[in-house]
């Protein structure tokens, strides 16, 4: 391989947006797979069958995104304080995850179908905030 191809490879460990984005799919396939036994399988009602797929995707979320997708930055944080502003993270995607499955099934959308909508919807907005907001690395005093 030449030197300038092999300067051109950033290793994954240096790529925290790929690693989100395979925690991210995960998190989802989760949620999804979750949404469809409780509400699909189960017949549990939709709005409760949507929070409870909600709350198992987004623990196994918090993990890996602070375990693997930004474990470099956060390492150097403390622990408590990101779990608190991820819990706040997770109460507004909760939220809006909510008004939007509910509201677009509502309104004719399949569930699923909504489900990806708000996923979809939610998902930039998370990456910006745990990448510059719950995962920072501290300041530089």
């Amino acid at each position: 391989m030449s030197e300038q191809l092999e300067r051109d490879v950033t290793p994954m460990h240096q790529r925290p947006a790929l690693r989100w984005l395979i925690a991210g799919t995960a998190t989802f396939l989760i949620d999804i797979g979750s949404l469809k036994l409780l509400h699909g399988t189960l017949d549990l009602g939709l709005a409760l069958s949507t929070v409870i797929a909600f709350a198992v995707a987004f623990a196994f979320n918090f993990t890996a995104a602070r375990q693997w997708a930004f474990a470099r930055t956060a390492r150097e944080g403390e622990p408590r304080r990101q779990l608190v502003r991820y819990a706040v993270l997770v109460a507004i995607n909760l939220c809006s995850t909510l008004l939007i499955v509910v509201g677009l099934a509502a309104a004719g959308v399949p569930y699923l179908d909504a489900k990806v909508v708000a996923a979809s919807l939610n998902a930039v907005g998370n990456y910006l905030a745990y990448r510059h907001w719950v995962f920072a690395a501290p300041p530089v005093l």
